[in-house]
């Protein structure tokens, strides 16, 4: 049944969807339903159980207006109910019609006696009713009220289990259990009759449910319905028991029923289950016989329905100007994000002009292919100068940078290579330094010349190819110095330094100070990758190189920041650009490639508003942080 009910309810909606919800005035309908539909009562000695049932009628709703109604109906119910008996019951002092005066004991033993009863009841129900409308095809609709009930027909009847009496003459002093014409005996559960009840019942009732259009005035209605009877259906309490031999032939026996024996004091209906109906719903609006009335309803329609239309005239006045603005405010953004597309496409290509010109430049240069023959003999040299592992390391960076220029110049990258030449050599630098830093507990004139040494290092990191040669050939000549003083210093040897000496622990906190101090100062043109700062910003930056260069451990974190002109993504590519770039500068710098990390915010971390040209300059930056 509960599928039934679901199916019923897929279809209301289905036909509802297609047809149009009319909130009626009157509504006329048949309403089925079906669930627990019991009889209550508490027997003495059985075990009771509730019955299903059913119920159906007519009946006809009137709303006052949108929400409020009132609906009466006829509805007929069939209610059903059970008890079993296991159990032996005893009637002292009955009168047996073999003889009225003598009295006897009568025990009945009922084993598995199953008894079902069975009511048809007519009611009368009024109800208020309260309707929401959800929408034009659905309304959720709740009903409260009372009924008047009138039993019909009760029918009961006891077919399974057995009995058997025995009776007991206290007179005679013995007991009588197989004299089946004096009515003792055992028999299997064999009766049915029906009872006559003949009071009326009030029942409190309640309906709680949804109504689908089907149409323009039919309508199915599916929900749930409750009642419970106020009245006691017995008239009195019965003292007879429910199995007893009839006074009339001892033969016989008369069998009460549960409802007309002294095992129950009360009975009540109880009706709880799923209800389905369809109605015809319609308007009944009064006629309007008052010709000005008539005529003044008119005229105010009228103003209505014209204070509708200039109200939508207004409407879409406004909507078309609100169209027109947006469609504008969209072509002027348009036009400026072609605009600045524009100015960073002529921006990449003076970019790529530029270094297309810079390329040119290096591969000019007639000292890239001496160079490639004087690290070779350079390199020769550090060899013998290396010492310790730390000038080891800074002559294996050498040989490597040297032979990945090789490589680019051969392959038409000049610039690369002439990066990595300025490199190799400042590496080159580094070697003979550390070198000569072995002489310096030789005298005073050793260390001064190792000093010496690591300043032209320094140097060699600095500047170009020509300034890293010139420093890489200084750092050679002082390692000599530093050697030479060694060897005329005192004849007791000073302890050496140990290899993999650290180097001068930086100060990374006020290192990051200085950082913090020049990190807005960092900036870009207008779609440009070339860092721009002023000399304090270049001096903390080349001491931050020097920094990385004599300490391994020291690692940056390069972010580059773009302005809110163009789309965000291309800002995060502008934003790498120009993080790469400062990194490139830091690199020939001498601090470590792989000691750099770069990152993009793009344009998600302004330093100040975008909205004006100044503010955007500032927001092209790239900041430094340590790690």
């Amino acid at each position: 049944m509960k599928r039934i009910f679901i199916l019923f309810g897929a279809l209301a909606i289905a036909f509802g969807a297609q047809a149009q919800q009319n909130q009626h005035s009157n509504y006329i309908g048949y309403y089925v339903g079906g669930g627990l539909n019991t009889l209550m009562y508490n027997p003495t000695h059985g075990n009771y159980s509730m019955g299903l049932g059913f119920n159906g009628g007519p009946r006809y709703t009137h709303f006052f207006g949108r929400h409020f109604g009132i609906g009466f109906g006829v509805e007929f119910s069939y209610n059903q109910a059970s008890t079993t008996y296991d159990f032996t019951e005893v009637s002292i002092g009955m009168t047996h019609a073999d003889n009225q005066n003598v009295l006897y004991d009568l025990s009945t033993t009922f084993n598995n006696w199953n008894e079902h009863q069975h009511l048809m009841v007519l009611s009368v129900p009024v109800e208020l009713f309260w309707r929401a409308p959800m929408g034009e095809n659905t309304a959720f609709i709740l009903g409260l009220g009372a009924s008047l009930d009138m039993p019909l027909k009760v029918r009961y009847s006891a077919t399974e289990g057995s009995y058997s009496t025995t009776g007991y003459f206290p007179a005679l002093g013995y007991s009588v259990s197989d004299l089946p014409d004096h009515g003792f005996r055992s028999y299997d559960a064999d009766f049915e009759s029906d009872l006559k009840i003949n009071k009326l019942g009030i029942s409190v009732l309640a309906d709680l449910g949804f109504r689908f259009a089907l149409g323009r005035h039919w309508g199915l209605y599916l929900g749930v319905y409750g009642s419970y009877g106020l009245t006691n259906l017995l008239d009195s309490v019965s003292t007879s028991p429910v199995l007893a031999i009839s006074e009339a032939d001892a033969s016989q026996l008369d069998y009460k029923g549960t409802l007309a024996s002294n095992e129950i004091d009360a009975l009540r209906l109880l009706n709880v289950g799923l209800k389905l109906g369809i109605d015809f719903g319609w308007n009944c609006e009064p006629r309007q016989h008052d010709d000005e009335a008539e005529a003044a309803r008119l005229k105010a329609y009228e103003a209505e329905a014209a204070r509708r239309a200039e109200a939508e005239r207004e409407a879409a006045a406004r909507e078309a100007a609100e169209r027109a603005a947006r469609e504008a405010a969209a072509a002027e953004e348009a036009a400026r994000q072609a605009q600045a597309e524009a100015a960073q496409a002529e921006a990449e290509a003076a970019r790529q002009a530029e270094a297309a010109a810079r390329e040119a430049s290096c591969m000019t240069r007639a000292d890239m292919v001496q160079a490639v023959a004087a690290i070779d003999n350079d390199l020769e040299t550090a060899a013998n100068a290396a010492n310790n592992n730390e000038s080891n390391q800074a002559l294996a960076d050498a040989r490597a940078k040297a032979a990945a220029a090789k490589d680019a110049y051969t392959h038409g990258r000049a610039c690369e290579a002439y990066d990595l030449y300025k490199e190799a050599y400042a590496r080159m630098a580094a070697c003979y330094a550390a070198a000569a830093q072995t002489f310096v507990t030789k005298g005073d004139e050793a260390r001064k010349a190792a000093q010496d040494a690591a300043t032209y290092a320094a140097a060699a990191a600095r500047n170009d190819l020509d300034g890293a040669m010139a420093a890489n050939r200084n750092a050679r000549i002082n390692y000599e110095l530093a050697r030479r003083a060694g060897e005329n210093a005192t004849k007791i040897e000073a302890p050496k330094m140990p290899e993999n000496a650290p180097a001068k622990p930086v100060d990374r906190v006020e290192m990051q100070k200085q950082l913090d101090d020049i990190n807005a100062t960092v900036y870009f043109e207008f779609s440009g990758t070339d860092p721009h700062f002023d000399a304090k910003t270049d001096a903390t930056i080349r001491t931050l190189c020097a920094s990385m260069m004599a300490d391994p451990t020291l690692k940056v974190t390069i972010t580059g920041h773009t302005d809110n002109v163009g789309s965000a993504a291309s800002n995060m590519k502008y934003g790498m650009r120009r993080a790469e770039a400062l990194k490139k500068l830091m690199v020939k710098l001498g601090a470590p490639a792989e000691n750099i990390k770069c990152e993009s915010h793009g344009m998600n971390d302004p330093i100040v508003p975008n909205d004006t040209d100044e503010h955007r300059q500032q927001n092209r930056r790239a900041t430094v942080v340590l790690n």
